[in-house]
């Protein structure tokens, strides 16, 4: 197995995340990412094992860079909404939410997801009013763009990347969840809604594909 093919590499990272091996795959999709830096969807993967992690903040940067290159990416839009939404991130999850509703107007999954973001922000602040004072104390003096540039940020332009170091054996390795909204592919759509494949959003049919 060539470890200067791309594509090779980007196969095998498939077969570790298809087993649990998130780890391994971290380290094959960075590996794909160097040998081709605008291969979207080597980010894209990456952030969906990173979230499946933990690593909430490095999948962040890492379907930024898959948004980068694929900017009109739906499935890449819902996934960065998952993750804002983990980090309870609620406003800017649903700005994300809306801006791929306005590319995919007829998706039922998102609008459906838009309800359930905003009813979960709602009781989130309910269940602690001082939730909601903590956020204004933590974005005082802040504008929407300042916002989004932060969460905007690609793993590119970090100062310290991720390294192939947090993707050893190390790290306990997870299994996948129903709530993993898994929509890697075979390949990068560079402008188009969605993933080639007719990928989904949905568990039944949350497993990646190989190029």
């Amino acid at each position: 197995m060539s470890p200067n093919n791309a594509t090779v590499v980007f196969n095998r990272g498939v077969v570790n995340q298809k087993l649990g091996r998130y780890s391994l795959a971290v380290a094959d999709y960075l590996r794909a990412a160097d040998i081709q830096p605008r291969n979207a969807q080597a980010h894209f993967n990456c952030s969906l094992c990173l979230k499946r992690m933990g690593h909430l903040s490095d999948a962040l940067e890492h379907i930024n860079s898959a948004l980068q290159y694929s900017p009109r990416n739906v499935d890449a839009l819902y996934n960065k909404a998952n993750i804002l939404v983990k980090m309870r991130e609620y406003p800017i999850a649903l700005d994300v939410l809306n801006q791929a509703s306005s590319l995919a107007p007829d998706d039922a999954d998102i609008k459906e997801k838009i309800e359930t973001v905003t009813r979960e922000f709602e009781q989130w602040e309910k269940e602690e009013p001082s939730r909601r004072k903590a956020r204004e104390l933590k974005y005082a003096g802040k504008g929407k763009s300042q916002l989004h540039g932060y969460f905007n940020r690609t793993s590119a332009q970090r100062n310290t990347t991720t390294s192939a170091a947090c993707a050893t054996s190390s790290i306990k390795i997870c299994k996948l969840t129903p709530d993993d909204h898994n929509s890697s592919s075979s390949s990068s759509s560079s402008g188009s809604g969605k993933n080639n494949n007719n990928c989904s959003r949905d568990t039944k049919r949350q497993q990646p594909s190989s190029k």
